[in-house]
């Protein structure tokens, strides 16, 4: 078998290839698949784009913790429903309760991995000026920089242990959506693993844009390396540990730059 093998029958195949337990037919995985964008496009862009703006910028740093806290619940319920409907087991979306060590150390990898592609990206836009001024001039589309605003001062009053709760929850929902649900399901669909990480990186990375145009750049290679990683491991502790060590080192590098 190879790194992403998700089963080989043409109309129904084990769900996310990991233990060969349970079957779902392409069908009820893409009606499935409508779901889980339909989640996310609610979760990320409807929130962000209308909710934050009700929040008086005192308020920020403790609605930011409750939304990402009732997110996680919401993507919780998705995954714990599609489960139980479909007869899937909990490691058919990289929920492993086996060498937690292992899947933690791996996390650290990932982290290290994404870290080395920003340097990279950073070390050429330096060197070749044209790129350098592109990611400089590369802000948020038109009409999203409130949202921007708003997530900056969001950040700014966050305490050292609000933060790390902050990105701690943020981490494991958009990786249970993003990797555990999407990819998955992608991967299971397209039957090549490759594409599946490419379009749930995209979709991660454009959900980036209101932020700005690095941040979405930043997310897109963070889903390919996180992408790679699950479909290799078949972790979501892996993933997650990844995403919050990194989200917490560039809000420590950005703190130190400014």
């Amino acid at each position: 078998m190879g790194w992403f093998d998700m089963g080989n029958r043409p109309d129904t195949a084990p769900m996310a290839g990991l233990d060969g337990s349970a079957e779902v037919s392409r069908r009820a995985a893409a009606v499935d698949l409508a779901f889980i964008c339909a989640t996310i496009v609610v979760l990320h862009i409807v929130p962000r784009s209308w909710i934050c703006p009700l929040f008086s910028i005192s308020e920020l740093a403790t609605a930011s913790i409750i939304s990402a806290g009732l997110d996680l619940l919401v993507a919780a319920a998705i995954a714990g429903g599609l489960l139980y409907v479909r007869r899937l087991p909990l490691a058919a979306l990289g929920v492993r309760g086996s060498q937690s060590g292992g899947q933690v150390l791996a996390g650290l990898w990932a982290a290290f991995a994404v870290h080395a592609v920003t340097a990279s990206v950073f070390v050429v836009g330096y060197v070749l000026p044209a790129i350098s001024w592109a990611w400089a001039n590369m802000g948020a589309p038109a009409g999203t920089t409130e949202v921007a605003h708003y997530t900056r001062q969001m950040l700014s009053q966050h305490t050292i242990g609000t933060k790390l709760v902050f990105f701690g929850v943020l981490a494991i929902e958009e990786e249970l959506l993003f990797r555990g649900l999407l990819l998955r399901y992608l991967a299971y669909l397209t039957r090549d693993a490759w594409v599946a990480i490419l379009v749930s990186s995209l979709v991660f990375g454009a959900l980036h844009l209101p932020m700005s145009g690095q941040t979405a750049l930043i997310a897109l290679w963070m889903g390919l390396v996180l992408g790679t990683f699950y479909m290799r491991q078949g972790s979501l502790l892996t993933v997650a540990v990844a995403h919050f060590l990194f989200n917490v080192s560039q809000s420590a590098i950005f703190a130190l730059w400014r």
